[in-house]
């Protein structure tokens, strides 16, 4: 969770987009104010974010280490310097702590919205992982047909909601991962978007801020 002070009154300003933008709307003081002095908090840590980006390397390098750690009381049946929940919470806290950081928010989806994109003549269809100001991340199932890192390809995807949008937009693949579904053969694709258009980047951070939107007020509806 991204927060701040506003600097005009002083209470809490609570948004996931806080990364992602230079002012935001106070809803206590009902004014306009710079983004600054932003603050990651997950699982009762906090910490500022731009001390965290300057170190990202060494968090980074103590996650590797906990992992590991964890892996080998597995391996040696619990023996380890910190016991097994205590690492996995400390792990878990510390990639809140880690994604919180990152530039831009990422929308997660549960494999609901189908995408498609085409590269080199070939069509390839999909689901939607996740999306951000700066590219997505899709699921497929054929592994046998993918295009390489490296390969711009068109990306259509049919966003949810009541207007059911479809976005179409290019993107070049950055990265390609085994999926995380261990009961059927998937693969990863990251993509980062190029070339984007004013329009393209006009509606997808319409959809965006939308979805946060509608995110905190179910959360303060439950709350």
């Amino acid at each position: 969770m991204l927060k701040m002070n506003c600097p005009n009154c002083h209470k809490q300003i609570t948004s996931s987009l806080l990364a992602e933008l230079d002012e935001i709307f106070c809803q206590h003081c009902h004014s306009g104010v710079p983004v600054r002095n932003v603050l990651i908090s997950a699982r009762g840590m906090t910490i500022n974010r731009d001390d965290m980006l300057q170190r990202f390397h060494r968090y980074r390098k103590l996650l590797t280490d906990i992992r590991e750690e964890r892996n080998m009381m597995e391996e040696n049946s619990g023996k380890g310097r910190l016991n097994k929940k205590g690492a996995d919470d400390f792990i878990e806290t510390l990639e809140e702590l880690m994604a919180g950081a990152r530039d831009n928010y990422r929308l997660q989806f549960s494999l609901t919205v189908p995408v498609r994109f085409v590269f080199s003549d070939k069509e390839q269809y999909g689901w939607l992982v996740n999306l951000s100001m700066v590219g997505a991340c899709v699921e497929i199932e054929d592994a046998y047909f993918q295009p390489p890192v490296g390969e711009v390809v068109q990306l259509e995807m049919e966003m949810p909601g009541k207007s059911s949008q479809k976005l179409s937009q290019q993107a070049m693949v950055a990265w390609v991962a085994d999926g995380d579904d261990s009961s059927r053969p998937t693969l990863d694709i990251g993509l980062k978007f190029v070339e984007m258009g004013e329009r393209f980047r006009n509606d997808l951070w319409h959809l965006i801020a939308a979805s946060v939107q509608d995110a905190m007020t179910e959360s303060q509806l439950t709350g």
